[in-house]
């Protein structure tokens, strides 16, 4: 972790150095058709950065990608190759401070566009291609995203599938990206194929496939008749020319009739005549017309009429009176005469011919004149209606037109040229409708009806009609009407007044399913040509992107279309084409938005649902929305959608398939988290209710965004930014703050321990803590961890960082990485999700190109599903897994459901609540293991005293005692064997291992052992065994000790070291000796106890040699004999021993075995201390100026006498037992006194009294010569006296008798370590420590011996060549002559 905070605190250090860096620069001269030039600075203070470049183009979406992500560089220049000609580019530096870790961004540069080269690269995009009727499809592209350079024209090649037609059309491509195919054949698939082209040559091609409407048949029953007014009458006529009118009604009054139409599925005849009234008849009850308006409702008079027999409207022309006569209006009513609305106001010529076609939307009519002809005015609902009538065809000589719509046409008359027009609905296509008239007697016409595929007209005077004849159309007259004169015709047959029929299926059907009911939308079926209109009130104005919404009206429009918007402003439209109108939409709607060109589509719905064999249908289906109820639990559905009408059924829509839920015991139900409060809904987003209502979540999260979310039975946990996690009692209502997860920005239950694993991007960690707040730890993994879920019923856990899916066990074990993007990839993993019950999960990755959803199958390999596109980009955070589907939150704020393939996908509506997340609540999603009633998982401790080896030292085994506990899941034992030069870890499912490392017996290992499950490790406990013993090695390093106590007898202190390999615990030792004269019959065995390495032997005989041996005894056996060791005890041997004093405390060190023992503690103040050998005692002197004697063996002290004066000086004559000691009279006395104790007689003596006032710092006694020696420290100094017992003379002891033979220094700078050795009773040495030059080849600090005369001296020992400082405290010479040597 101290790495992770060292690394963020240098970035941080780093960016407050760099600031923001300098966008990157042009290199001059560097640009051409794929590659540029760039430089940029550097910064001073800073190494150790590399770079990488990124980039992103004008017409891409925006994100940046990096040049080259896996070749960082070291220089500040860099040529960016491999880009596309005739294209602009941004670039800006990504600086790599530290490797895997958030590079520091630049500034963006200006844009860089790189020079045109060669055809275009890519094709033209976003090809749609909509069938406008039955022969003509229009279609819409956007330009390719690498034209490489000024494009000249586009190429549309189409062709039908069966290869009878194929056509070629060349478009500027300076126009409109906009073609409409023509003269196609009807209900026909073409294959379109659009490339563009440069000054260097043809592109590639984008493909897509259009089918046109089938055409309407014509109706040739034969059934029908004619309506036709004269003067005040109307008269009905049959169809055949032969046939004579037939009187139907007068007008009375002498009024003439000057409009007629009627509404033919309900029998009524509507007529106006020159009275200014409209009347309504209905000729099947009776004669008797029934006046609906008069001319005092209208204010002028009526003229032309049509109603439309889908909306149950009648439409009628107005030519207003005085002073208004000028101007004609056009009205719209009920069929009984009520609810006049006004439909346009301002009409300055006559509307004519008036035609309403609510199949289309349209109301159609003709004006006369030199700026007369064919016009159209969309039906609108609005009221009043905003719509202005258009002119679609222009001229001035049209006497007619007929309705024709199943084909998306209307014929006109057109009398100059002496036929009937085909024209399309926005006037775009026109045609000769009957070119193939052997005598056409159109050219007088001035009303036509068309009936079974003949068109009937008049002249006024005549009537006529047509005959098909071989391919030609012959006119004719009727023979017995030339008597009457002709106003108007009208045609009455089923066939003129048609009920549409869709012909497109319902588009996105969308179902949610829960256990036993499916809640179900769907978008009505498209039409030809649609147009969106908005009110004054209603608005549409073009906002920037962030004030994009969305409305449910316009959600449901046609993805395929091309569509119209008119904006209004005052009293002017503003046209705009909508090529694309996938949500978001690039437009702020006011408020409502009108659907449609009032086109009938009042469609009545049929459901097929489908399970198994098993098919209902549900007709009689008014809305787009229906909830399907009494479906069966866990059962798999498909369901299809087509809406039907009288005129007939249009396709089917695409099937949806899907599962109910299963029948859990409770329902699934949605938590959401919206910017204002926390909801609770059913799975199809319906049944809210209020779970934390706005002023608790502020007053709990301060403002904060919930930044995920997960359950555990009625607790919802919420992990918030900036701040804690927080857990929320459904029961109770009561908020409670999980302690030590400040910064957590992901949270999941693990149910089984219930445990909250969580993870901190920003400290790199993922941890868990019990759902009590008692307990918790961290993961031992260090991971920018941003996602984490668990999967508690196989123990695993996984995490996404930005780049990388990572799966571990719960116990943080086995780490994979699942998935692995790099990091300048400009690839991010998000969004994650585990089917604990299938063992599956699924994550998706996000680029430039959109989001693409993974998945893998978790078994003994991680096998992975194919990766499947999204047809919507998916916010960061929620996707969750439900029962064979998932649901996450796209950016557009709605919540999608989808099955696993996505092929099935349905959205919640949720845009408008602001959710920023959510979650399911199901206990089903947290299953308990089968057949376990209570799962532990969580390993107790080992017992300490089961842990055992086993075997021989050669072959052993490791055992331990079960864990018991554990009764769900796969229990290891994890030992870890330490044997001091190298660790070995080993994982086990048994409960013994063995280990097959060479060690020596008895080798120590320090063990741990503790259980493990996917879930948790247990205590880990940890023990220091012993591997199994084997026979000792012979004892080492025999030596002997001579004691001699009377002249005749002696002891022997024998002592030895252990075996160097004592292969077990020695148990005892077994010393044989021996008299060394005799062979095997005078040895005696002695055992010793194993933890003694040393033998006292008495009372030997002084006169003989011995022979010793020893062998090591361990429970395996005895092992060899050590070599012998022969002795005489003739000589005075002691065990080498010094007594310290310090810090007036007395120790006794064993210079032989390097062992220390206290004497005397500091309570008894030791001040000087001398041994006496013989009796194996010694006396000191303590700071009260006492002088004791103290006993080795007994430990027994008893006073020798008090001093009179102060002691600065104590020494012994251990040959004579006597004690010298030197005080003076009185603390700070200039004089010394030396004074003798014999002990055994207790008789004192004063030997010298000298005038002394140096401090002595040693006082040391050579019995053999009789001589004192005092260490003085003065201000001169240390210095070395010498004193005779027997003259009582002080002197120095280097100024002594000097010869020029005495290489001794006469002054030597003395360190302070002096001492004597006396083991050569006829030549005593004396030993110092000096520094500087104390012989002519001496140069530092070192110990020296020299005679008692200081004459001759010979450096014995230098500090400083063995790495040990100059300062000593003092020397001492044991009896064995080893010299000790102490440094401070």
């Amino acid at each position: 972790m101290g790495c992770v905070y060292s690394a963020q605190t240098y970035l941080r250090e780093a960016e407050a150095l760099i600031g923001k860096p300098s966008a990157p620069m042009l290199v001059g001269g560097s640009v051409n058709g794929s590659s540029v030039g760039l430089r940029w600075d550097s910064a001073k203070g800073l190494g150790d950065v590399r770079y990488l470049v990124q980039y992103h183009q004008n017409n891409d979406s925006g994100d940046w990608m990096y040049y080259r992500p896996s070749h960082p560089i070291d220089d500040t220049e860099i040529v960016v190759k491999d880009l596309q000609p005739y294209t602009k580019y941004q670039f800006r530096i990504a600086w790599l401070v530290l490797p895997r870790h958030k590079p520091i961004l630049s500034e963006a540069s200006s844009w860089i566009s790189t020079l045109a080269s060669g055809p275009p690269r890519s094709p033209p995009r976003d090809m749609k291609a909509v069938p406008l009727d039955w022969s003509r499809v229009e279609v819409i592209w956007e330009a390719p995203l690498f034209p490489g350079g000024d494009l000249i024209s586009y190429t549309l090649y189409s062709k039908d599938t069966e290869g009878k037609q194929e056509m070629r059309d060349n478009i500027d491509a300076s126009g409109e990206k906009r073609y409409i195919l023509s003269e196609l054949s009807a209900n026909t698939t073409y294959v379109l194929n659009l490339t563009s082209t440069n000054h260097r040559g043809e592109g590639p091609g984008i493909v897509i496939h259009v089918t046109t409407y089938p055409s309407s048949p014509a109706v040739n029953d034969g059934a029908g008749y004619l309506l036709l007014t004269s003067g005040p009458s109307l008269l009905k006529l049959g169809l055949d020319i032969l046939d004579t009118p037939e009187h139907i009604y007068n007008v009375s009054g002498g009024y003439n009739i000057t409009g007629l139409t009627a509404h033919i599925l309900k029998g009524i005849v509507y007529m106006s005549d020159s009275s200014g009234s409209i009347v309504q008849l209905i000729p099947s009850n009776s004669r008797e017309a029934y006046t609906l308006l008069t001319q005092n409702h209208l204010h002028g008079d009526p003229l032309s009429l049509s109603v439309d027999w889908l909306y149950d409207y009648l439409y009628y022309v107005v030519h207003l009176g005085p002073p208004m006569d000028h101007m004609w209006q056009l009205w719209r009513c009920d069929l009984m005469g009520k609810h006049p609305v006004l439909i346009h106001g301002e009409l300055l010529y006559e509307a004519k011919h008036l035609q309403v076609d609510p199949y289309n939307g349209y109301i159609w009519w003709i004006s006369e004149g030199d700026e007369g002809g064919l016009h159209r005015l969309t039906i609108t609902k609005e009221d009043p209606p905003l719509a202005k009538p258009k002119v679609v065809l222009k001229g001035s000589s049209f006497g007619g037109l007929v309705l024709d719509p199943p084909n998306f046409q209307v014929l006109v008359a057109d009398r100059k040229n002496n036929t009937m027009l085909a024209v399309s609905l926005d006037g775009t296509s026109v045609t000769n409708f009957r070119a193939n008239v052997q005598q056409a007697y159109f050219n007088q016409l001035h009303s036509v009806v068309q009936l079974n595929s003949r068109f009937f007209w008049t002249n006024g005077k005549e009537i006529y009609t047509e005959e098909l004849n071989s391919g030609i159309f012959f006119h004719n007259s009727y023979v017995d009407v030339n008597h009457v004169s002709v106003g108007t015709l009208f045609a009455v047959h089923g066939s003129t007044q048609p009920v549409p029929v869709p012909l497109n299926p319902p588009s996105n059907l969308q179902v949610v399913f829960t256990r036993t009911s499916a809640s179900l939308r769907w978008d009505s079926p498209a039409v030809p040509a649609l147009m969106v209109y908005a009110s004054e009130d209603s608005r549409l104005v073009r906002t920037e992107p962030t004030n994009i919404i969305h409305t449910a009206s316009l959600y449901h429009t046609h993805p395929h279309l091309c569509y119209m918007v008119f904006i209004r402003k005052g009293k002017k439209f503003k046209e705009e084409r909508i090529a694309n109108p996938i949500p978001p939409y690039p437009f702020k709607l006011a408020s409502t938005i009108f659907r449609g060109a009032g086109a009938w589509q009042k469609w009545k719905y049929e459901l097929h649902i489908q399970a198994g064999q098993k098919i209902i249908y549900n007709k009689n289906i008014s809305g787009t929305s229906y909830q399907a109820k009494n479906l069966s639990p866990g059962t798999f559905y498909i369901i299809k959608v087509q809406a039907y009408s009288l005129g007939g059924y249009g396709p089917w829509s695409r099937e949806f398939r899907g599962r109910t839920l299963d029948n859990t015991e409770n329902p699934p139900q949605l938590v959401w988290a919206t910017d204002k409060e926390i909801l609770l809904t059913n799975l199809a987003g319906s049944e809210s209710s209020v779970l934390v209502s706005q002023e608790t979540l502020q007053n709990k999260l301060k403002g904060r965004k919930i930044a995920d979310m997960a359950f555990f039975r009625d607790i919802l946990v919420f992990a918030v930014n900036n701040q804690s996690v927080y857990l929320f009692n459904i029961t109770s209502t009561q908020f409670t703050e999980v302690p030590n997860t400040h910064g957590v920005l992901s949270v999941s239950v693990e149910w089984i321990t219930q445990r909250l694993f969580w993870a901190n991007p920003h400290r790199q960690m993922i941890g868990w803590t019990g759902l009590d707040g008692l307990s918790q730890g961290p993961l031992n993994v260090v991971t920018a961890a941003r996602e984490v879920r668990v999967d508690a019923l196989h123990g695993r856990l996984f995490w996404t960082t930005p780049h990388t899916l990572l799966m571990s066990t719960l116990a943080g074990r086995n780490i994979t990485t699942i998935h692995q993007e790099g990091i300048f990839s400009g690839k991010q993993v998000y969004g994650l999700t585990v089917d604990t019950a299938g063992s599956r999960i699924w994550w998706i990755i996000r680029d430039a190109e959109g989001c693409r959803l993974f998945g893998t199958f978790l078994d003994k390999e991680v096998q992975k599903f194919d990766a499947i596109l999204l047809p919507h980009t998916v916010k960061l955070g929620p996707l969750w897994y439900l029962s064979e589907r998932l649901l996450w939150l796209g950016e557009d704020g709605d919540v999608v459901v989808s099955d696993t393939s996505l092929n099935n996908s349905a959205s919640l509506h949720t845009s408008s609540l602001g959710v920023t997340h959510f979650t399911i609540m199901l206990p089903e999603l947290q299953p308990m293991p089968v057949g376990v009633r209570t799962p532990v998982v969580i390993p107790e401790p080992i017992d300490a005293a089961s842990v055992k080896i086993k075997g021989t030292w050669e072959n052993f085994v490791l055992e331990w005692s079960s864990i018991n506990n554990v009764n769900y899941g796969n229990l290891t034992y994890e030992v870890i064997i330490d044997n001091g030069r190298s660790k070995k870890a080993i994982l086990t499912q048994n409960r013994s291992i063995s280990y097959n490392e060479d060690l020596p017996p008895y080798s120590t290992l320090k063990v741990s052992v503790r259980g493990i499950t996917d879930w948790s490790v247990g205590n880990k406990l940890v023990k220091v065994l012993k591997t199994p013993p084997s026979i000792p090695e012979a004892p080492e390093d025999l030596r002997t000790f001579v004691q001699i106590v009377k002249d005749s007898l002696s002891t022997i202190h024998l002592r030895w070291s252990p075996p160097e390999k004592p292969n077990g615990k020695i148990l005892k030792y077994e010393v044989i000796y021996c008299v060394s004269a005799k062979v095997n019959n005078d040895c005696k065995t002695v055992t010793v106890n194993g933890d003694e390495n040393q033998l006292m032997i008495e009372n030997l005989n002084s006169n003989q040699l011995y022979r010793f041996k020893v062998a090591a005894i361990s429970e395996v056996g005895k092992g060899p004999y050590s070599s012998e060791v022969m002795e005489a005890v003739q000589k005075h041997t002691p065990t080498p021993s010094l007594l310290i004093v310090s810090s007036e405390t007395l120790i006794k060190l064993d210079a032989d075995l390097q062992e220390e023992s206290e004497l005397l503690s500091e309570s008894s103040r030791v001040q000087w201390v001398i041994p006496l050998l013989k009796n194996s005692s010694f006396a000191w002197m303590d700071m009260n100026s006492d002088v004791y004697l103290t006993d080795l063996k007994t430990n027994y002290t008893e006073r020798l006498l008090r001093l009179t004066g102060h002691g600065v000086g104590l020494a012994a004559d251990w040959v004579g037992e006597v004690i010298v000691w030197a005080e003076r009279p009185s603390l700070g006395s200039n004089e010394v006194n030396i004074k003798t104790l014999d002990i055994e007689h207790r008789a004192k003596r004063t030997i010298a009294r000298l005038p002394l006032a140096d401090q002595i710092k040693k006082f040391l006694l050579s019995p053999m010569t009789s001589h004192l020696f005092l260490l003085l420290e003065g201000h001169r100094g240390p210095q070395l006296s010498i004193m005779s017992l027997a003259s009582g003379t002080l002197s120095d002891v280097f100024n002594q008798n000097r010869t020029q033979d005495c290489n001794c220094l006469k002054m030597p700078m003395l360190v302070g370590g002096v001492a004597l050795d006396t083991t050569n009773t006829s030549d005593t040495t004396l030993y110092f420590v000096a520094s500087g030059t104390t012989v002519p080849t001496s140069k530092s600090t070192a110990i020296y011996k020299a005679d008692l005369s200081g004459c001759y001296c010979e450096e014995v020992f230098v500090p400083e060549d063995f790495g040990y400082g100059k300062k000593s405290s003092f020397t001492y010479v044991n009896r064995h002559k080893l010299l000790i040597y102490s440094i401070k």
